[in-house]
């Protein structure tokens, strides 16, 4: 009976790890997330997409209707307000979104060039994350009344008897704990990326692309 030697030193840095393959398939996601988001943002700005909103249910009232359409028209005020802002922001998130797809494709497929310039594009989106907190608060906080106003609506058509109340606690939780859920989403998506830069920059990783290259090479 005979056993199979240890793999050689070579043959471990010739095999992709795992935790690679789960930071390239996020980097990829969040590249097609970032650039639909773009996109949509950008078709807003250029008139030739509509303000994104749910429809409205046929069981709502009118008054509940004419709130959905006043915080509609506020999101639209917020967005005007800060094109300045949301404007570049919207274009760079498309563009950096669709490069972050492309590198991470081509780190897939075993190129380190395509790594180092994920590792790249993954901290200026981590930046960019930070930025658009900071300077899109009136928006964010359009959107979220839009949010509530589609929530109040649907509460009060299907739960008629018990509606105030469950707005009355929908509201204090908003306020109790919406600021604290808002910094720490985005607190969590920045981690997220600070680990996503630790896969791509580990030993292992720069080993597998090494006798990726050379492979490459000898083909």
């Amino acid at each position: 009976m005979t056993s199979n030697p240890p793999p050689s030193e070579e043959t471990k840095g010739r095999k992709r790890p795992w935790y690679l393959v789960v930071a390239l398939v996020l980097v990829s996601l969040t590249g097609v997330t970032a650039a639909a988001e773009g996109c949509g943002m950008v078709g807003y700005y250029r008139g030739t997409l509509p303000l994104v909103d749910q429809p409205i249910g046929d069981g709502v009232t009118d008054e509940d209707r004419a709130l959905i359409q006043s915080a509609a028209l506020q999101v639209e005020a917020a967005r005007e307000q800060d094109r300045r802002i949301l404007f570049p922001l919207a274009a760079g998130g498309l563009v950096l979104g669709m490069a972050m797809f492309a590198f991470a494709t081509a780190a897939m497929a075993g190129r380190d060039g395509a790594r180092r310039a994920v590792t790249q594009l993954v901290a200026v989106r981590a930046v960019m994350l930070a930025v658009e907190f900071m300077t899109t608060k009136r928006e964010r906080e359009a959107e979220q009344e839009l949010r509530r106003a589609h929530l109040v609506a649907d509460i009060r058509a299907t739960h008629i008897s018990q509606a105030e109340q469950m707005i009355a606690q929908n509201d204090a939780s908003l306020k109790r704990f919406g600021p604290s859920v808002a910094v720490g989403y985005v607190v969590v998506k920045i981690l997220a990326f600070g680990l996503v830069v630790l896969a791509l920059t580990r030993q292992r990783t720069r080993a597998f692309y090494e006798a990726a290259g050379e492979a490459l090479a000898d083909d």
